[in-house]
């Protein structure tokens, strides 16, 4: 299968996850909602169930939540609330909601307290400090108090062999997403930051072992659809002093080999390279290693100088 129809397949799941939430459903799984981060998906994965990630919205106004949230929570926390409130995840069969950050631990108990009626919901605190005798035990109290709960919505017992066999699968779910994440870094112009999201999301709302498997076949090797090349008039570097190479988003994939063929030949390099916002930002140690001086640009000034790049030419 080529990287073009894998990544699509991914993208499909990022983009619906009550869609992927309903197909499991209708496969017999029972669906545990894991609000981020740090939840003990394997306790999930050991019970035979499937932890899916509570996705928050870009689409949604938070109303009823108001009710129980101050205003300060963050966006995803009162949006997940939400969710549940409005019927929105009534395919869940419990939700696990950890201590998302310090501000938020009473919210935890707001979803207790609005769920109450609808679903178990299964409080996990995580301690200050981990590594104290007290510390580990605490953390080894709540984490049997999550394991009793799941038991309790399962239906049976999690054996010890089971947790095993999830933490394994877990270990090399997370060692193949290290991976990936390497070679998107190596190979953005296969991989684009927009693609290497939908990959990455994805990974919240499938089946981990399914997922493990599918990722594993993004590796180095694998066919690319319809490629076509190489096109174009290739840009002349003989004889240049000095130079201004321009970049923007994905197109930084093209200029930067140009710029390493000019700062190789003896010019002086400048470089100007543009993105929508922090998280896009790619190659920039690379282009650093060959450019005398850089700018970089992003339109909401997350990053760098904000504006245009042709902002920083005129400057």
């Amino acid at each position: 299968m080529s990287i073009e129809a894998i990544v699509k397949e991914f993208s499909a799941v990022a983009a619906n996850p009550k869609g992927q939430l309903k197909a499991y459903k209708d496969a017999g799984k029972k669906c545990i909602g894991v609000m981020p981060y740090y939840a003990p998906e394997e306790l999930v994965y050991a019970a035979g169930m499937m932890p899916f990630g509570m996705w928050g919205s870009n689409n949604k106004t938070i109303q009823r939540a108001k009710e129980y949230c101050a205003t300060f929570y963050c966006t995803i926390a009162q949006l997940d609330l939400e969710m549940l409130l409005d019927g929105t995840m009534d395919l869940l069969d419990g939700v696990i909601t950890p201590t998302i950050c310090d501000t938020l631990r009473p919210m935890s108990q707001n979803i207790r307290v609005a769920m109450s009626e609808k679903l178990p919901c299964i409080f996990l605190a995580h301690p200050q400090n981990r590594f104290a005798d007290w510390g580990k035990q605490f953390c080894m109290d709540q984490y049997n108090d999550v394991k009793a709960g799941l038991e309790k919505i399962a239906g049976h017992e999690i054996k010890s062999e089971d947790i095993a066999t999830a933490i394994k699968v877990y270990n090399k779910s997370r060692a193949a997403r290290r991976e990936f994440v390497k070679l998107a870094s190596d190979h953005c112009d296969v991989i684009d930051p927009i693609m290497r999201s939908a990959v990455l999301k994805a990974a919240w709302f499938m089946d981990k072992a399914e997922y493990t498997e599918k990722l594993n076949a993004l590796g180095e090797g694998d066919s690319i659809l319809d490629f076509v090349g190489p096109l174009g008039k290739a840009t002349e570097t003989a004889g240049r002093k000095k130079v201004c190479i321009v970049g923007g988003g994905v197109g930084c994939a093209i200029a930067y080999p140009v710029a390493k063929k000019f700062h190789d030949e003896g010019a002086v390099v400048h470089s100007v390279v543009g993105f929508r916002n922090r998280d896009l930002v790619i190659l920039e140690e690379e282009f650093r290693d060959v450019s005398a001086k850089m700018k970089i640009m992003t339109d909401d000034g997350s990053y760098g100088e904000k504006g245009l790049v042709t902002d920083a030419l005129r400057s």
